[in-house]
């Protein structure tokens, strides 16, 4: 049996996103000017994929902490707190030390 050699699940890296240019130009400069976005479209249209690729620019991987939690299946304020706490402190446990004392 052959592999397939298409990607059709998350999101791997840039070198493997294709198309979305304009958009990701327009995100990413939205993000970087501090503006406020949200995006709308139906189920499985790239949203995430989208958001991950720009998060993957260096303009944004360079002044940024970025944190990406899935909320979507958290079904009381509780478990909200819990998810963001745990992407939280994921990242700055893996970034450096300061922005974890910082943090703390």
């Amino acid at each position: 049996m052959k592999k397939n050699p298409f990607l059709t699940y998350g999101y791997v890296g840039p070198e493997y996103f294709c198309d979305r240019v304009e958009e990701t130009k327009r995100l990413t400069s939205l993000l970087v000017n501090g503006n406020h976005v949200a995006l709308m479209s139906p189920r499985r249209m790239g949203k995430t994929g989208l958001i991950r690729h720009c998060f993957a620019q260096q303009e944004i991987q360079d002044n940024y902490y970025l944190f990406v939690v899935d909320i979507y299946a958290t079904k009381s304020i509780a478990e909200l707190t819990y998810e963001l706490g745990r992407a939280i402190l994921s990242v700055l446990k893996s970034k450096e030390r300061k922005a974890w004392e910082r943090f703390v």
